[in-house]
């Protein structure tokens, strides 16, 4: 059977550097110095990340914080389950 995810209005964040405060994203320790991070090839002391309840979650640089969620979404991702919400004016 198919389902399909109902509309629901959320807030979020793209994360972009260390230093960036994002709700939820804690940085990178300097004992990473020199690593580069396997899923996006960048050094690990530009990343941070996101405690889930399990374990910890990777963000990388550009990666999306949605509030409420436990992991960040890489932006393809992101764009498959979000759509962009005008603002109305008031």
């Amino acid at each position: 059977m198919p389902f399909r995810r109902k509309p629901v209005l959320v807030e979020a964040t793209q994360w972009f550097h260390t230093g960036e405060d994002v709700s939820g994203v804690e940085h990178y320790e300097d004992k990473f110095e020199g690593c580069e991070c396997s899923l996006c090839e960048q050094p690990l002391k530009n990343h941070g990340w996101v405690a889930g309840e399990i374990h910890w979650h990777r963000v990388c640089p550009g990666d999306w914080i949605v509030e409420g969620e436990e992991r960040p979404y890489k932006p393809k991702d992101f764009w498959q389950d979000y759509e962009k919400v005008k603002e109305e004016s008031k």
